[in-house]
């Protein structure tokens, strides 16, 4: 059974990787290893079946929190707990009372004009099952299209008006901003992207609670009182419309409306029957002579079913789908993203064996191209990486070198190395490699091999993106940056300078399974 996670555990968990963000920057994360792996030993995890990323993740997040509870700090999960409590019972209380006054409002009865059914019914039962259905069409909509993230109609007015607004303030900034500056503000526009990516749908799901959980409150205010009004007051109710409806017309709609209930009610409690409709027909200009008090009477069980099966009943199944929804959410979260990868690395690192490679013969690139450039479907999920090396560092960095500064990465697993960057090597003749080799050898991911003191271009970051495209969306993709090559040896700690830039520029791509990390770890 996977272990579970809530909303406030994954806010507090993307809190603490920011916190973290510092010392990834300046390329010494030599303390975090030691504090991450003093977790896992402490929290004896160690057991034959080796924990998942989540598991890794809840139990360190419990040892952090620790942590803050003796500083007595709060965490940003205690305070959206608090937040959205108190947000739910405002919204409930305040949909209550919104819906308690337009009731109260529209029956008032001085004893002399009844209450006009037809506008009670349009108001509170009509206007809410038009929303409801369009909701639901929306939903139907999306579903079909292969995306389940909920979204009403106002939720997606405001969120293109906010999109559009954000874009437009981010366009206008970089004008005025230093080269250094507008790279750190797209590290931060990245960064929000990064979040939509991989939490966009759950965070969308309290939203959506949140707005049933009002709807119910309004419902229950109408029913509150209306069923006050029936029990404490003596009230009429008729019916009137300049539409030329016949009163057996009204008769059947009514029948019909009704089925939802008729089957659990007596007749006579279910809806009006033609006598009674007649009778409860106001016309102004003949007076209230051919009004009865069975007909007057006979509304009010119609108007209190109607609004509980088609205002109250729909709202709490709504949101009981939702609340459902974000807790299967939350459980398929595959928790795989870069933060938890490195994460995951630095509590396991004791653990890994850095054994000797077994040889694999590297992939150059001279080998024939492929016809056509196959199209993955799917994100990868076999085992080792496919190592992509500049054609300047070819002969200086064999895989044998890289292996033991990799031994976190693949764990024993294969690493198959590949020539990229040769001048009579094609783009096409190289994406088409790289695809063969992940087929053949059913690789998990890609490592490209780039020096950090070479500042990430625009052909850099489109290779990048080509790679991605192919290998799939949530497949580990990372970047092992290396410092300037010495005379006697290639591989070198990287500036933390050169580190940051490069980091930042990651960020700003938006993947959230980019992970980009210095080769040579600082001693």
């Amino acid at each position: 059974m996977k272990t579970p996670l809530t909303l406030p555990d994954l806010l507090d968990i993307e809190f603490l990787f920011k916190r973290d963000e510092p010392h990834l920057e300046q390329g010494d994360d030599t303390e975090l290893r030691q504090r991450d792996r003093a977790i896992f030993v402490a929290g004896k995890l160690g057991t034959a079946t080796e924990p998942d990323n989540r598991e890794l993740a809840c139990h360190w997040l419990q040892a952090r929190r620790r942590e803050y509870q003796r500083q007595q700090l709060p965490l940003p999960g205690q305070i959206w707990q608090e937040t959205t409590t108190f947000s739910a019972v405002l919204l409930l209380l305040f949909s209550l009372l919104i819906g308690s006054s337009l009731a109260a409002s529209f029956l008032r009865y001085d004893g002399t004009t009844p209450v006009n059914v037809s506008g009670f019914f349009a108001l509170f039962i009509l206007v809410q099952l038009l929303l409801l259905c369009l909701n639901l069409a929306l939903l139907g909509y999306r579903s079909l299209g292969q995306t389940k993230a909920p979204k009403s109609i106002f939720y997606a007015l405001l969120s293109r008006a906010l999109a559009r607004l954000f874009t437009s303030l981010f366009k206008r900034s970089q004008k005025h901003l230093a080269g250094a500056q507008r790279l750190d503000l797209q590290a931060v526009a990245g960064s929000l992207r990064q979040l939509r990516q991989v939490y966009g749908k759950l965070l969308l799901w309290p939203a959506f609670i949140l707005l049933q959980l009002t709807g119910l409150g309004f419902n229950l205010g109408v029913l509150l009182t209306l069923l006050a009004k029936i029990s404490f007051t003596d009230i009429a109710f008729g019916w009137q419309s300049t539409l030329p409806l016949t009163d057996a017309f009204l008769a059947g709609l009514v029948r019909w409306i009704a089925l939802p209930w008729a089957w659990l009610l007596p007749h006579e409690w279910a809806y009006p029957n033609l006598e009674q409709i007649i009778g409860s027909k106001i016309v102004l200009i003949e007076g209230n002579w051919r009004l009865t008090n069975a007909g007057l009477a006979s509304w009010w069980p119609f108007l209190l079913c109607g609004v509980i099966v088609y205002g109250f009943i729909p709202r709490l199944l709504l949101l009981a789908w939702g609340r459902y929804q974000l807790r299967g959410g939350l459980k398929r979260l595959p928790c795989d993203s870069a933060p938890f990868r490195q994460l995951r690395r630095r509590m396991l690192t004791p653990l890994l064996h850095t054994e000797a490679q077994q040889q694999i013969p590297p992939l150059a690139a001279s080998q024939a191209p492929s016809p056509e450039l196959p199209r993955r479907q799917q994100s990868l999920n076999g085992s080792g990486h496919l190592v992509l090396i500049p054609d300047e560092l070819w002969a200086s960095c064999s895989i044998d070198l890289l292996a033991p500064h990799l031994a976190d990465l693949h764990r024993s697993q294969p690493l198959i190395p590949l020539r990229y960057g040769a001048i009579e090597q094609a783009e096409a003749t190289f994406l088409a490699q790289v695809a063969t080799a992940l087929n053949d050898h059913n690789l998990a991911g890609v490592v490209l091999l780039q020096e950090a003191w070479q500042p990430p271009i625009r052909e850099i970051t489109s290779l990048l993106g080509q790679l991605r495209r192919l290998i799939g969306t949530s497949s580990p993709l990372a970047v092992a940056l290396i410092g300037r090559p010495a005379t006697d040896h290639p591989l070198t700690p990287v500036q933390g300078q050169d580190l940051a830039v490069w980091l930042k520029t990651a960020k700003a791509l938006a993947d959230s399974y980019l992970d980009v990390f210095p080769l040579v770890r600082t001693p």
